[in-house]
């Protein structure tokens, strides 16, 4: 008699779930994949696909031509999903100057970015690719395309759409919510990271760097930036995710305790080190040194080629007598902590 109590409570308990939708226990969660994009214009940039029963959605698009049809590719062996929605987590074109590449491949995808990401593209993508015979200098695609040549770079990129929700779920999974944590900074402004509960997942962007990487310093441009950051993981920590994935990555072997320590001590070194000297102290050349040395086993990693390109970048910024063309965006501007760590209310 107890064992079909048993059997008609389990039964009962079944139906009931069943009445919304599939069952509880048979139904499949949320997943995500990741993807590193390679190489010098691939920038070893990590991409995630957040994948449902129904739908995917991707975070972060690549810079180059080649490395977004490859990535296109990697997508449709992942799943046989509609791709809704792609997002960009910065501004920075390494995270989305592909965009028109890949969304190519998908037609139906929408494009979105935070409204103040939207609003720093809107500024910076005319003078890193449009071609006006008025620019005093390469303007920024024309900077790009020169760069890194035509064929890798899109002449006429796609800009993403603002979105304007704080999370947004995926068909069949209205129960498991991706939230956006928006206008945090990473090693540059405004940044968004996408955190889903219910897999205690973290896709971080450019908040936090694989352990094998370098890190992007050359928007540091105010101690309150690189405070900021660190306030950011400060944050991250917090939420304490199961897992973390980074913006660069040599593997796909993340750790959530390892990639932040990695890049809470380089900044706090870059600051003591190389910020606290003042700009044009050292050369590039002695940047790359002493950040080398502290950090050697960043440039023998997976992640090499690109994890040096960061180096020598943040070295060309601040060293004595660089060559390096402006900067679009003016990051000095960016110095009252309070501002940049508005998301702390304080008294």
């Amino acid at each position: 008699m107890i064992s079909k109590i048993s059997l008609y409570s389990a039964v009962a308990s079944v139906l009931t779930q069943a009445v919304y939708g599939i069952p509880y226990s048979l139904k499949q969660s949320l997943r995500v994949e990741s993807f590193i994009n390679q190489g010098i214009t691939g920038f070893n940039m990590v991409s995630s696909l957040i994948i449902g029963s129904e739908t995917a959605v991707l975070i972060d698009m690549p810079m180059s031509i080649p490395s977004a049809n490859v990535l296109a590719s990697w997508i449709r062996n992942q799943t046989d999903k509609p791709l809704v929605a792609a997002f960009t987590t910065h501004h920075h074109v390494d995270h989305y100057l592909g965009a028109s590449t890949l969304l190519s491949h998908f037609n139906e995808t929408a494009f979105y970015a935070s409204e103040r990401v939207v609003d720093h593209i809107r500024v910076e993508l005319p003078e890193l690719v449009i071609h006006t015979p008025l620019t005093p200098i390469p303007d920024h695609t024309s900077r790009m395309r020169l760069a890194f040549g035509p064929e890798n770079v899109s002449e006429v990129p796609a800009s993403p759409t603002a979105y304007n929700n704080t999370f947004f779920t995926l068909s069949g999974h209205e129960d498991e919510p991706i939230h956006l944590i928006n206008n945090l900074v990473f090693d540059t402004v405004d940044g968004t990271m996408f955190w889903i509960p219910s897999l205690r997942t973290l896709i971080a962007g450019d908040s936090v760097y694989h352990r094998t990487m370098h890190l992007w310093m050359a928007d540091m441009d105010t101690k309150a930036l690189s405070d900021a950051w660190l306030k950011t993981l400060d944050f991250i920590t917090n939420l304490r995710p199961v897992k973390l994935i980074t913006g660069h990555a040599g593997t796909l072997q993340f750790s959530a305790q390892e990639d932040i320590a990695h890049t809470r001590s380089y900044i706090e070194f870059f600051g003591k080190e190389i910020s606290s000297k003042g700009k044009d102290f050292y050369t590039p050349k002695e940047i790359v040194d002493i950040m080398s040395a502290g950090f050697s086993a960043q440039l023998e990693s997976e992640g090499g080629v690109a994890s040096a390109m960061f180096l020598n970048n943040t070295a060309e910024k601040y060293g004595r007598g660089s060559t390096r063309l402006p900067d679009v965006l003016d990051m000095t501007k960016y110095n009252d902590t309070r501002t940049l760590q508005g998301w702390e209310l304080k008294a």
